[in-house]
């Protein structure tokens, strides 16, 4: 069944960058705040090695990056898409930001 999204509204307007306000204001699936909370503690470099271990490569010592992006580096659980000016610490932030996925999505590729 479908609800009304409930985000929290500090979890709203720190990753603002990530939705417009039309996007969470829709109505979507519920998504209970301790699963956001798992999957946003996910960092990119164990998600990615777990899930898409032939996307990741080391460049030196604990640095990665990925296949599909060069400029995209990986180190100390968080990430950083030079090319492009962003990053963030986790998995989720780069299912949205990178793969350009909506918040459910990204929080049910995660969760699997």
């Amino acid at each position: 069944m479908n609800k009304v999204c409930t985000w929290p509204i500090d979890f709203l307007f720190e990753n603002q960058s990530a939705f417009s306000i039309s996007e969470w204001m829709i109505t979507m699936p519920y998504i209970p705040s301790e699963v956001v909370a798992q999957v946003k503690h996910m960092d990119l470099l164990t998600c990615l090695h777990n899930y898409e271990s032939q996307e990741l490569l080391r460049l030196s010592g604990n640095v990665y990056y990925t296949r599909t992006h060069d400029s995209l580096k990986i180190s100390n659980a968080k990430w950083c898409w030079h090319s492009r000016g962003i990053g963030a610490r986790s998995a989720h932030d780069y299912l949205i930001k990178v793969r350009g996925m909506g918040i459910t999505e990204a929080v049910e590729q995660i969760m699997g």
